[in-house]
């Protein structure tokens, strides 16, 4: 194991070491998920990306975090570990201090850690959800005649996914809803930045690949965690 890259405090990154080599030993097929699961336990007020990366199948790549990380080699795996802080529904951010939770993955009363700035990413989200609420709200004050009910929805059917690249050129968020089917959403993303249309592009959330034709709620896709591309440039 060889450590890249870090700026989290030690014991925080013990307990995520510990973590990764509970996943080689661990019998569940994927290792990104066993962090990820136990990560959004011990630590629920941070918002955490996991990225299992077999050398070579992605070609050469750079990535880089604004938030907390940690980028470790293990073996046959670069594996890319970051956070940032969660934001609830009214835009506040949780500060928290350096106490670290009890030495139990599965302890769900941890303790928020550092004081840390909301960043763009998350603020582009808000914005994003307050458009589409300002466009219903809009629609009801002009009295506007609506031919469906289904031309409403709730708050919680909307949602805005966070994209980001590997080769951090992107950072942008789509509003959707969460009967969309992924390939849509992705396809108002090419629109935004078409270079990435004609390459064969892989999509990661929590350490999972996206299925690009299962809707947002089946793939359980969330506002605010980043959902990772990553660009295959090899041609046939």
């Amino acid at each position: 194991m060889e450590i890249i890259e870090c700026n989290i405090n030690q014991a925080k990154k013990n307990k995520i070491i510990k973590l990764i080599n509970n996943s080689f030993e661990s019998e569940e097929a994927n290792k990104a998920e066993y962090v990820f699961s136990r990560l959004k336990k011990i630590y629920p007020n941070e918002i955490w990306g996991v990225l299992y990366l077999r050398k070579g199948k992605f070609g050469s790549y750079s990535y880089t975090s604004l938030g907390s990380k940690l980028y470790i080699d293990y073996g046959d795996f670069k594996i890319r570990i970051f956070s940032n802080p969660r934001i609830d529904d009214k835009g506040k951010d949780y500060s928290s201090s350096d106490d670290e939770p009890e030495d139990s993955e599965d302890n769900e009363l941890s303790k928020s850690y550092s004081d840390s700035s909301e960043d763009n990413n998350i603020q582009n989200l808000k914005e994003e959800i307050a458009f589409l609420e300002k466009k219903i709200n809009d629609l009801k004050m002009n009295k506007k005649k609506i031919p469906s009910e289904k031309n409403l929805y709730q708050r919680d059917e909307m949602l805005a996914l966070n994209f980001i690249s590997s080769s951090q050129k992107i950072h942008f968020a789509v509003p959707c809803l969460k009967k969309d089917l992924f390939i849509d959403v992705e396809k108002k993303l090419y629109d935004k930045f078409p270079e990435y249309r004609g390459t064969n592009n892989t999509f990661i959330f929590g350490g999972k690949t996206i299925i690009k034709f299962k809707t947002i709620k089946e793939n359980g896709l969330e506002s605010g965690i980043p959902i990772i591309l990553i660009q295959n440039n090899n041609n046939n």
